[in-house]
Parts: structure tokens; C-alpha cells; sequence
């Protein structure tokens, strides 16, 4: 009886399982945690492709614009590569260290995901003020 009650709530909790990932993505309201953290790797993604770019958009102006004000020659773009790199580390760094103020609770990974979108968003429109 005993082997009997325990296979049917695995039976149960698998059939859950199943039925939850088989679920649609509807990220205007998830209905799982997984579906939470897939949304927000899809909104992380849009967001560092449109990142990526406007960064690609300012390296090509400054490779094309190989003197620099003072006429020396070489690629103006160095700097900027570096200082992305930089950022990216900070970034990465930072919403990590977010997350962790959550650490062993459900919020931890949807903070670090959400510092994420919100920095890498910043970026976005500093990279556009570049642009302009």
C-alpha cells in the first residue's frame, strides 16, 4: 500500500512537471519561476543585441576616423573597446553582488536577472547619447 501511495505522487509531481514546461511563454504575466528567468534571458538578450549594436555603430566611426584631434594616426577605437570591456566586468560584477544580498532565497537569481536589464538598459542610452 505504502509503494503504491508513493508511485502515484511521483507519478503526480512528474505529471506537474511536465504540464508546467509544457505551459506557453507568456511574459506579459509567466506562470512559473522558470518561465520568470526565461523571460528575462529573452529580455536580456534583445536588450544586449541592441547594446551591441549601437557599440558596434560608435567602434565603426572611430576606426573610420583614424587621426586623432592632435593628427596623430592609429584607431581611435582602442579606448572605447577597452572602456566597454571594463563595463561589461562591472556589470557582470555588480548584479552579482545585487543577487547575493538575496542569496538562498527565491529572489536571488530574479534580482541579479532584473540589475541585469536595468544596467546593461543604462548602457543603452549612453551609448545612444554617443551616437547623437
Amino acid at each position: 500500500m505504502k509503494f503504491t501511495f508513493i508511485l502515484f505522487i511521483a507519478f503526480t509531481c512528474l505529471t506537474s512537471i511536465s504540464y508546467a514546461e509544457d505551459l506557453p511563454l507568456d511574459c506579459a504575466s509567466p506562470a512559473t519561476f522558470s518561465q520568470s528567468r526565461d523571460c528575462a534571458e529573452l529580455r536580456l538578450a534583445a536588450a544586449e543585441n541592441q547594446m551591441a549594436e549601437h557599440y558596434q555603430f560608435i567602434r565603426t566611426l572611430l576606426t573610420e576616423h583614424s587621426t586623432t584631434p592632435f593628427g596623430e594616426s592609429g584607431d581611435n577605437s582602442a579606448e572605447f573597446i577597452a572602456s566597454q570591456q571594463a563595463w561589461l566586468i562591472y556589470r557582470d560584477q555588480a548584479c552579482k553582488a545585487e543577487g547575493l544580498l538575496y542569496w538562498g532565497t527565491s529572489l536571488e537569481f530574479s534580482m541579479a536577472d532584473q540589475c541585469l536589464e536595468r544596467i546593461t538598459n543604462t548602457r543603452i542610452n549612453e551609448l545612444k547619447h554617443l551616437r547623437d
